[in-house]
């Protein structure tokens, strides 16, 4: 009897590590797809922009360039969104991370053959936050949509954008005159 629940126990271990080791990747691939689609935004943005650029030059009417800057705008909003949910993931990624790198709480684990203190089913951090209370509004303030449409990749090349419209409309508005 001792055996088999021996057994059992090893078992079920074995399937905590699968566990465990399939939500890394799944974490790590929806991190990646995120990218994936931040990138994407950012070349549909540029695509756009660039095309009504070019039909303002055409038309020549003043204020299509300053409608022009708000197409940075829109795409930075859709940017900081995708980015916040992906914010979610990348935190739960550090927090596994900080937890499998300490050698005393896996031996631990590994001592009592039990995983289960590692949030393999949270895989955006939602459950796993709300059973810390203290780290609550820390995961609150790094997962808003200020802190996500702030972030330095999406700050600079919005930002450039909408700077190198307005040089555009300062330099049509000199020419027109």
């Amino acid at each position: 009897m001792k055996e088999k629940k021996k057994e059992i126990e090893e078992r079920v271990f074995e399937f905590q590590k699968t566990l465990l080791l399939k939500s890394i990747d799944i974490r790590s691939d929806v991190i990646k797809r995120f990218d994936e689609q931040i990138f994407r935004v950012k070349e549909w943005c540029v695509l756009i922009w660039i095309g009504f650029l070019g039909w303002s030059f055409q038309k020549e009417i003043l204020y299509m360039f300053i409608i022009a800057m708000g197409i940075p705008c829109l795409f930075w909003i859709i940017s900081g969104m995708i980015k916040r949910l992906q914010r979610g993931y990348v935190i739960t990624s550090n927090f596994l991370k900080k937890r499998l790198s300490n050698v005393e709480t896996l031996k631990e684990m590994f001592q009592k053959k039990s995983l289960l203190e590692i949030p393999t089913y949270d895989m955006n951090g939602h459950y796993t936050i709300r059973l810390d209370k203290n780290h609550k509004d820390w995961y609150a303030s790094k997962t808003s949509f200020s802190y996500s449409f702030w972030t330095k990749d999406l700050r600079y090349f919005y930002l450039s954008l909408i700077v190198i419209n307005l040089i555009i409309v300062a330099t049509v508005t000199i020419a027109a005159k």
